[in-house]
């Protein structure tokens, strides 16, 4: 595992996923009895013509595009999740079998960098 792929992998099941699961619930709220907040939303959805619900599937898109990025720089360390002069830092490592693997390895090129 690298961290390109890592990233990669991330963005198809994690940033995409989310993006095609919001039109689809917008599109046919899931459930037996959706909430109300996601039925009026699909309400509004239903209401816009084929250019306006592109424009809102890329305004969700980059909302989530946003979101991985902010974890990314997180994992990265150049987004604190500490205030103070003491602040801990986080690592990803990925275990397969005897094999281990830093995924932010601050020696090579940050995560958020990778998209």
């Amino acid at each position: 595992m690298t961290s390109k792929y890592f990233v990669e992998i991330i963005r198809k099941i994690v940033h995409e996923q989310a993006v095609n699961d919001t039109i689809k619930n917008l599109i046919d709220p899931p459930g037996r009895k959706p909430p109300e907040r996601l039925k009026e939303l699909s309400l509004f959805y239903s209401s816009l013509n084929d250019i306006q619900k592109a424009h809102l599937k890329e305004i969700i898109n980059e909302a989530s595009e946003m979101t991985f990025f902010g974890m990314l720089c997180v994992l990265d360390g150049v987004r604190v999740i500490e205030s103070g002069e003491d602040k801990g830092s986080l690592e990803l490592w990925y275990r397969k079998g005897e094999e281990t693997y830093l995924l932010n390895d601050i020696e090579d090129d940050f995560l958020h960098d990778l998209i």
